[in-house]
């Protein structure tokens, strides 16, 4: 991990829980494919 990234994992962090996972799949964050906003809607509702 790099220090940027530890940087945007606290940011990311500091978000309320479905902010954060929002964030997450939309960047494509924590190793995973980016995800479209339709995607995420069907995943969060």
């Amino acid at each position: 991990m790099t220090g940027g990234q530890a940087v945007l994992d606290r940011l990311v962090d500091g978000l309320a829980p479905r902010q954060a996972l929002i964030v997450r799949l939309r960047f494509g964050l924590d190793g995973h494919a980016p995800h479209t906003a339709r995607q995420i809607a069907e995943k969060c509702g």
